[in-house]
């Protein structure tokens, strides 16, 4: 299982991790709502790192939920599933999981979905 790193002030100075938190911010205002009116929570947003016998693999990952009362809400679930294929098409051609295999929200309205965008050798 991947090492996360939650996003901290201390990233805003890198590009890179500046650039995908404010994509992110974003995609959630496009199509998650804004204030008291969100149904879908952003709750984690990082970079990961997973180290192998002989290579290491690292990207971002992002876990967002549904709230609790509009998990029986289709316009909600239709709005999660924009959100994740919003947050995966800013990293085309890159690998994509989820945390169960599934890519959809299934695990009570949760879901974490890792992306892949770098894996290396050791001693490269």
């Amino acid at each position: 299982m991947p090492i996360k790193y939650k996003f901290t002030p201390d990233q805003l100075i890198n590009k890179s991790c500046l650039a995908v938190m404010t994509k992110v911010a974003g995609i959630f205002r496009e199509h998650g709502g804004e204030g008291c009116d969100r149904s879908i929570i952003l709750e984690d947003l990082g970079t990961w790192l997973e180290q192998r016998d002989w290579t290491d693999a690292t990207g971002f990952y992002m876990t967002a939920r549904i709230a609790p009362l509009d998990l029986n809400r289709p316009d909600v679930w239709e709005k999660a599933m924009k959100i994740l294929h919003a947050f995966t098409s800013l990293f085309p051609g890159k690998t994509v999981r989820s945390e169960d295999s599934d890519p959809g929200f299934a695990k009570g309205g949760r879901m974490t979905v890792w992306i892949t965008t770098d894996v290396h050798g050791i001693g490269d």
